[in-house]
């Protein structure tokens, strides 16, 4: 069975390029079946295309699911969002409870000591701006869609919300251009692709933590912020 997964491997994957490609590739692919599922509706094609399409996106979404589950292991990123996971919970059980205590105007004071605290930290994401672009540029993208689509378009008639629908999908383009630009970037760099899928898993959720992890200062295990992130403040990158 190893054997038959390694020659997989080596035939269709055989270096860290072909790795990008793929991953690229299956994301194109979906957005394209989505946008052609919209396309048969709005035309008015039928059930028939729609019934044809349907599972076979579903199928493409779980297998790119499971294919970034795997990924996200093979990089330590599940281990390191476990490791904040425990601070996260203290400095938020202690935030409310001083909430509850002393009045919401406590909160800030909290999240202003996690980022002096975490300052050196939050200086990295300068070292890896078109991560910090890209990430920042699909939060943004995505909540717009959907905040157009609940607020106003949802509202629209069944032909004008498929044209609506259609129209984010193709503005959904936009960061699945701004992720191949980046990864072409990487990969020139000779970063692998599960560092880069590392990399930007990271951005959004560390940014979290360190916003919040107010106890990350408390010098014991499980809670430090050396333990969590190591004593290198770059912690972005796949270590050994």
């Amino acid at each position: 069975m190893g054997s038959m997964v390694a020659n997989f491997r080596e035939r269709w994957i055989p270096n860290e390029e072909e790795k990008y490609k793929k991953y690229m590739y299956m994301l194109v692919l979906i957005k394209i079946i989505a946008l052609a599922i919209l396309s048969a509706r709005l035309a008015g094609i039928g059930s028939l295309a729609v019934d044809i399409l349907k599972p076979v996106y579903i199928v493409a979404r779980l297998l790119l699911s499971i294919i970034i589950f795997y990924i996200m292991y093979k990089a330590r990123v599940w281990h390191f969002f476990l490791k904040q996971f425990l601070c996260l919970l203290v400095s938020v059980v202690c935030i409310s409870i001083a909430a509850h205590c002393a009045g919401p105007l406590v909160v800030p004071m909290f999240i202003l000591f996690a980022i002096y605290h975490n300052r050196n930290r939050f200086k990295v994401y300068a070292k890896y701006k078109q991560y910090t672009v890209y990430v920042l540029a699909t939060g943004l993208i995505s909540s717009a869609v959907k905040a157009s689509g609940w607020l106003y378009f949802s509202k629209l008639a069944a032909a004008d919300y498929l044209m609506f629908r259609m129209a984010a999908s193709l503005i959904l383009f936009i960061p699945v251009y701004m992720l191949w630009n980046l990864m072409k970037n990487e990969i020139a760099k000779g970063r692998t692709f599960i560092e880069t899928m590392r990399i930007m898993s990271l951005m959004g959720v560390a940014w979290v933590f360190m916003l919040l992890c107010w106890a990350s200062v408390i010098p014991v295990k499980f809670l430090s912020a050396d333990w969590i992130y190591g004593y290198d403040d770059d912690f972005m990158p796949l270590r050994g």
